[in-house]
């Protein structure tokens, strides 16, 4: 079995910033503790529990069909990538002709009839389609996969826009695709603590994209959330 938490978690009990831990995250976003887990010592310089700078890359992860997303580390990415095409290839023997066509998007289907068959399986449900997804993929195209559903006679999978700009902003991006993404962003922004100090840059510090900030999709909507709650107080 594959151990997991909240995304959400991570956020609060391994991060430092307060501000971050105030923002209203999705709750659809899980990740392994693999994923999580990047170092085994610490310095004497660095609180054991905080991971600021050493949060993993986000690349690949499980999309499930009640729209939640697994962010996998690198090694479990090649392991479930192998799994993957493995179950495509025996349940849609045409898979092999467009495996290159399909890697290269970034967006794999696997079958899973039964819980036993992967260990990576839909929670609540021993029925229906997972994916492997690469990020970048997800990222420029939303829930658009109904080309590729229909090619391989697969359930379609709603991806939450609120989802995928939860995991661009924790990955440290600063520029979003689509007006709903922003919008979504939006919502993401919307302080559900108060928070002392701190700002969006708090994330892009931790991945080393604070220069990205400045007249940035991030920067426009921040402000706008700004804005928006000090209209809100001063009517209040």
């Amino acid at each position: 079995p594959v151990g997991t938490k909240q995304l959400t978690n991570l956020i609060q009990s391994r991060l430092s910033s307060k501000f971050l831990k105030g923002l209203s995250w999705s709750k659809k976003v899980y990740c392994t503790n693999n994923f999580v887990e990047t170092v085994k010592e610490y310095s004497i310089d660095i609180k054991p529990k905080e991971l600021d700078s050493f949060l993993r890359l986000v690349d690949s992860g499980v999309l499930f069909p009640d729209g939640s997303l697994l962010l996998l580390s690198e090694r479990e990415a090649d392991c479930a990538l192998q799994c993957f095409w493995s179950q495509l290839s025996s349940a849609n023997p045409s898979a092999e002709k467009t495996r290159v066509d399909i890697s290269s998007m970034g967006l794999i289907p696997a079958c899973v009839r039964d819980q036993k068959r992967s260990s990576f399986s839909s929670r609540g449900s021993s029925n229906g389609v997972v994916w492997y997804v690469n990020f970048c993929f997800l990222r420029e195209n939303g829930n658009s996969l109904g080309k590729l559903e229909q090619s391989f006679r697969l359930k379609s999978i709603e991806v939450d826009e609120h989802l995928l700009a939860t995991v661009q902003l924790f990955a440290g991006e600063a520029d979003y695709p689509t007006r709903s993404r922003k919008r979504a962003l939006r919502d993401v922004l919307r302080i559900e603590a108060e928070s002392e100090s701190g700002g969006p840059c708090d994330i892009l510090d931790m991945r080393g994209n604070c220069h990205v900030f400045a007249r940035s999709d991030l920067e426009k909507i921040w402000i706008r959330v700004n804005r928006e709650a000090e209209a809100a107080a001063f009517g209040n």
